[in-house]
């Protein structure tokens, strides 16, 4: 069974209209993208052969010993924070271009090795950490509630 993982719309910049809507589903563990001329549309009527594959590794960093796992049930209080799952149209993240390719999940990594440094010098600024996914597919927070004017 299919489940949307989001939706995007994407305008046209000479004219400011919806140009497509770029959709992000999955089906088993496998991720793929698709493009939709409306805003509406059936998911499970999207031909999978019009649908990209998306190779989930690059959304994975790489595990460092230095990293706080995360427990495997996260506190109540938590948010995860993940990276938007989509490729842009000049992306090939099978064949980096020039060598060098930031992904996602490098980003992950950075981030929680910053985290990592914070959490031995708190400021009540700055959001708790609780720790990493072990797969690093997202960042444990303390989740906030909103404070209105």
């Amino acid at each position: 069974m299919r489940e949307l993982v989001k939706s995007y719309e994407v305008f046209d910049n000479a004219t400011e209209k919806l140009d497509h809507v770029l959709i992000v589903w999955k089906e088993s563990d496998n991720y793929y993208q698709s493009k939709h001329s409306a805003r509406a549309f059936d998911l499970d009527s999207l031909p999978a052969s019009e649908s990209i594959p998306i190779p989930m590794h690059i959304f994975k960093g790489r595990w460092h010993p230095s990293l706080t796992e995360l427990p495997p049930v996260a506190p109540a209080d938590s948010f995860l924070k993940r990276p938007c799952i989509f490729l842009p149209d000049h992306c090939n993240a099978d064949e980096p271009e020039g060598g060098e390719f930031r992904t996602p999940g490098d980003d992950l990594i950075k981030e929680a090795k910053v985290y990592e440094i914070l959490k031995q010098h708190p400021h009540p600024n700055i959001c708790v950490y609780y720790g990493c996914v072990r797969d690093v597919i997202a960042i444990g927070l303390k989740k906030y509630g909103r404070i209105e004017p």
